[in-house]
């Protein structure tokens, strides 16, 4: 029965996933649907709490649940087993967003945080720094990533009702969180966090690097997470009867520390708006020490599937886009989109803000509130693909494509940005008969 736990587990949330008629009734029967079995047989589960101390009103890590907690987890590391792990961090809405968002991000990193160390030397102890890299670039890559933080701050200070500020000024509460509780120095402020640019932000950034490297001229660019590592498909099958969607990811081994994660966060829209967030649970494949999937697939309480995969950037003349001011990076403008977003039009309108030209992927945007069994009329709003380039995104309603062609198969090519704007070697690569994935 334990086995086949994990069976159920890695069919339902891996990445090859067939969503019930539940979720399209939004009804969020699916997403607990994906860890029951988990819940049910938690192969010796870690659970731990945040408090708040009674008597010096400070935030305070305890051993299993309580019922008062700010946020809680529950983590089983079955990776000798099944090659993953499973966390589950939820958020108690009797408190603020802001000690929510620290203290989910703590409990994380208490309970993970073996897995934290082992993902940490497996794959950026040595980005720069201590034990060799390039000087040069790191100091301009330090430069960058603490320009654009600076940036950032300012418009959560300038905007402090701002939906979209609010929910990023939350994300970095997080990392925050787990980064001190991993350090065993929690330390809440209401204060926007100053993160440490070589810290656990490293972690969210592997897809953001990949062309880092490339604009700010790295001798010796790395292959980093989620470099040409993934397909997808959105297949409809016969008569229309039910929407699959799949995604693949690959990676080295060093990177193969899995985690499967739900977040059920009870935050509110800014702190003027105190509707909840859509997308306030989430389900998703990840890694240790991040707070996003990076590969990325999502199932949302919002009935959206989110997915992508990695087209970059084979035009060095879109370098002169990436610039740290204006600019917010993927993995945030990601996790911005999963929180807010209602349909596949407000989540590429969340997106498409403060482009970064960093992390650039192809989108897939499945709305299941739209989809109905063996209907053939629905011609718009169920799928959304957006692509970004530096200085460039597209977005495109699919809907009548997906239809007509009964899939739509996505392996790290553009389809919707013209491909004139590449190189000629480029363009060979990016087309449907010069990469293997569409032959395939």
């Amino acid at each position: 029965m334990r086995r086949l736990c994990i069976l159920c587990l890695w069919l339902k949330m891996s990445g090859c996933v067939a969503l019930s008629a539940a979720l399209r009734r939004f009804d969020l029967i699916c997403i607990f649907s994906v860890l029951l079995c988990y819940w049910i047989y938690p192969l010796g589960a870690v659970i731990q709490s945040v408090v708040i101390e009674k008597q010096t009103g400070k935030l305070q890590l305890v051993e299993g649940y309580h019922a008062d907690n700010v946020a809680s987890a529950n983590f089983t590391d079955d990776i000798s087993d099944s090659g993953w792990a499973y966390l589950e961090v939820t958020t108690s809405g009797r408190y603020n967003d802001t000690i929510q968002a620290y203290a989910a991000g703590a409990v994380e990193g208490a309970v993970t945080s073996q897995l934290i160390y082992k993902h940490w030397m497996n794959t950026v102890v040595d980005y720069c720094g201590p034990f060799g890299y390039e000087p040069v670039y790191c100091q301009k890559l330090k430069e960058y990533i603490m320009a654009n933080l600076q940036w950032v701050v300012k418009q959560i200070e300038k905007q402090p009702d701002s939906a979209y500020w609010h929910q990023v000024r939350l994300a970095l509460l997080q990392i925050r969180g787990m980064e001190d509780a991993y350090n065993d120095q929690l330390s809440f402020s209401m204060a926007i966090p100053n993160l440490n640019p070589f810290g656990f932000l490293l972690f969210q950034m592997g897809g953001d690097l990949e062309d880092l490297e490339a604009a700010l001229n790295k001798s010796s660019p790395s292959r980093t997470l989620g470099s040409g590592s993934c397909s997808a498909l959105v297949k409809l099958l016969p008569g229309n009867k039910e929407l699959l969607v799949s995604h693949d990811t690959w990676n080295n081994y060093q990177a193969m520390l899995r985690i499967m994660k739900k977040y059920s966060f009870s935050y509110h829209i800014s702190s003027k708006d105190e509707r909840p967030i859509p997308g306030a649970i989430q389900a998703f494949s990840s890694y240790p020490g991040s707070i996003f999937s990076g590969d990325d697939f999502y199932i949302l309480s919002s009935g959206l599937v989110a997915m992508e995969t990695t087209i970059g950037n084979s035009n060095p003349a879109l370098w002169k886009y990436v610039v740290p001011q204006g600019a917010v990076m993927e993995w945030l403008r990601n996790i911005v989109a999963n929180r807010l977003a209602q349909t596949g039009k407000q989540w590429a309108d969340v997106f498409s803000k403060f482009n970064s030209g960093t992390y650039n992927n192809q989108w897939m945007i499945v709305d299941y509130k739209v989809f109905t069994p063996g209907r053939t009329d629905i011609t718009e709003e169920l799928f959304t693909v957006l692509e970004q380039i530096p200085g460039f995104i597209m977005v495109q309603d699919k809907t009548t494509e997906l239809y007509e062609t009964g899939y739509w198969a996505s392996y790290n090519i553009p389809c919707i940005i013209r491909r004139s704007s590449m190189p000629a070697a480029a363009r060979s690569w990016f087309s449907s008969t010069g990469l293997g994935s569409p032959s395939i």
